[in-house]
């Protein structure tokens, strides 16, 4: 009885190897990818209320260009 005898067993250590693989290839992108929903938790209040209160692609621009001025002046590199 081998390790790898059925075509069953062999398939499943390839979709292992491949997971392991993939894990390791997203690695250097884990902190966006931990970020992304960060982001949405802290941003998808203000955009809610801001659509209440505008259009849509307004309260969308207005939340993009809030992201972007905030990450511009958080890594300035200039001290606080």
């Amino acid at each position: 009885m081998g390790f790898l005898d059925s075509k069953e067993q062999g398939a499943a250590a390839l979709v292992l190897v491949l997971g392991v693989a993939l894990i390791i290839a997203l690695t250097p992108y884990a902190t966006g990818l931990v970020g992304i929903p960060v982001l949405y938790a802290v941003f998808a209040p203000v955009h809610d209320w801001l659509a209440l209160r505008t259009r849509e692609k307004v309260a969308a621009s207005a939340v993009v260009l809030l992201a972007l001025s905030s990450a511009a002046r958080c890594c300035d590199g200039s001290p606080s």
